[in-house]
């Protein structure tokens, strides 16, 4: 028996000498494998991660690509490499910027960016002290942007908010809590991670999966159908809540002697209704919108209509209908029906602008603004 039990004991001891052996060899591979991907240039996608309190989060001091761009985050997690003062720590005015991905800008350059534009043309006009940082998280709804701006702007005092609203704004999309570790927010920065889940498991958008089922899913319903009818009766609930929102940033901007301007983000589907709906119709109803103090609304819907409708009536002239671009555009139909008369959307994203989309928001911002700090 006890030649019996050293026997089964030396066993043991070698099947854990072999496994801790095959767990450093598997580690020692992925290692060497994650050097090779960063030596021969492989940068990984742009990382998020689930938090309980603001939905999701970037993780920070990333220095990679998103949408075939170069992005930098900084220390705290947002696009930049700086992360600005407070009010008595700095030189010069701030303008802080909350938003979605109308505010990021998938597929234009940081610097084509609007925020990057705005700071351009307001250095230009009001003198070189002035400071635009980028609060701004794709997806975010008005209710998350209310918890950033509480977390991270509210204590530095910025001379002007700006908030972007898109018809998502009411939609808060806050994700299941996941994993949260140090170890996850490692592993979904490592080169070999990224590969794998863009090449083998065939993740090639957003690190995150739309929903297929629970309250995420019912959440993506509502954004389609605030997407397809802003105004509808349906939605009053939800942009009450985006007008509470609004008032109590305006409200804390007040009390340090700041401003609030809000943004309506014009969407291809605004044109594309009958008639045509947008948010700033939603936004200009509220009280936080009336009155001596209420915050500039900017909204660029008018001065984009003369493109738009020239593209949509050479769409007609090609056969397809308002109510047929959508589909025309997701057959992959899309470069076609983009004429010489393009609107500001990006060819390969029409819901996102183009460049030129994001100058001629940093100039109409711009205009605002610049009649608050003067």
């Amino acid at each position: 028996m006890g030649s019996e039990a050293k026997t089964s004991g030396r066993g043991g001891m070698c099947r854990a000498a072999r496994a801790r052996w095959v767990a450093i060899a598997v580690l020692g591979a992925l290692a060497a494998l994650e050097v090779g991907l960063r030596v021969g240039g492989y940068r990984p996608r742009l990382s998020a991660v689930p938090d309980e309190h603001f939905g999701w989060v970037l993780l920070p001091n990333q220095r990679t690509v998103q949408d075939g761009r170069d992005v930098v985050t900084n220390a705290q997690g947002f696009y930049g490499e700086d992360v600005p003062r407070p009010a008595d720590q700095r030189d010069g005015a701030l303008v802080a910027v909350l938003g979605s991905s109308f505010t990021v800008g998938p597929g234009v350059s940081m610097s084509e960016g609007w925020p990057a534009m705005l700071e351009a043309r307001l250095n230009g006009s009001v003198g070189p002290r002035l400071r635009v940082a980028n609060f701004a998280v794709s997806g975010y709804g008005s209710q998350q942007m209310r918890r950033v701006y509480d977390a991270h702007i509210a204590a530095l005092k910025p001379e002007v908010l700006v908030v972007e609203i898109n018809s998502g704004a009411p939609v808060p999309s806050f994700l299941p809590a996941d994993p949260n570790s140090r170890l996850h927010k490692w592993l979904v920065r490592s080169a070999v991670y990224d590969a794998w889940t863009q090449f083998v498991t065939r993740d090639r958008g957003a690190r995150m999966a739309p929903a297929t089922e629970g309250p995420e899913l019912a959440d993506q319903e509502r954004l389609q159908a605030l997407y397809r009818d802003p105004l509808g009766e349906a939605h009053r609930d939800s942009w009450r809540s985006v007008e509470a929102d609004l008032m109590h940033m305006a409200q804390v901007q007040r009390g340090h002697g700041g401003r609030l301007v809000v943004l309506a983000a014009p969407m291809l589907d605004h044109w594309l209704g009958e008639p045509p709906a947008r948010p700033a119709t939603i936004l200009a109803g509220f009280d936080a919108m009336t009155g001596e103090a209420a915050p500039p609304l900017v909204d660029v819907f008018d001065d984009w209509t003369p493109s738009i409708e020239s593209w949509l009536a050479s769409c007609e002239r090609m056969g397809f209908t308002r109510e047929s671009v959508w589909s025309a555009i997701r057959s992959g139909a899309f470069e076609e029906l983009w004429s010489a008369n393009a609107p500001p959307y990006l060819v390969t994203d029409p819901m996102h602008w183009s460049a030129e989309g994001h100058r001629l928001v940093a100039e109409a911002l711009g205009e605002a603004i610049e009649l608050l700090v003067d």
